[in-house]
């Protein structure tokens, strides 16, 4: 079997490229939701970017998650709020969304993996 028969899991550029386009709109779109409604997503900073995070892992994999992770987590401390080091509250909030949304990505990421180890050799 040639090199160029055998399965590989390497994406290709254009779907990497794919992948965080969707991280980014996602993650647009849950910014532009959040700066319609303040007040509604105010008390739970991170909720509308959780759907982001799915949407970008789920579509592009571990590494398009982990940018709508860390993208929503600079927007929320950076644009729409301030950050506060002495906030313990706002530190813990922070520590639950990286580690939850790192999850995400990583769960979806196995999803997306081919299972190389099952093609049948012709």
């Amino acid at each position: 079997m040639g090199n160029g028969d055998k399965p590989t899991a390497r994406p290709s550029l254009r779907g990497s490229l794919s992948g965080y386009g969707w991280a980014v709109l996602a993650t647009s779109l849950a910014a532009f939701a959040r700066w319609l409604l303040p007040g509604a997503l105010a008390p739970a900073p991170y909720l509308g970017f959780y759907p982001a995070v799915v949407v970008a892992a789920a579509l592009g994999g571990v590494g398009p998650g982990l940018a709508a992770t860390f993208g929503a987590l600079i927007l929320v401390n950076f644009v729409f709020g301030h950050f506060d080091l002495a906030d313990s509250g706002s530190l813990a909030r922070q520590l639950i969304w990286v580690t939850a949304s790192v999850g995400v990505s990583l769960l979806a990421g196995m999803q997306r993996r081919p299972v190389c180890g099952n093609v049948p050799a012709t």
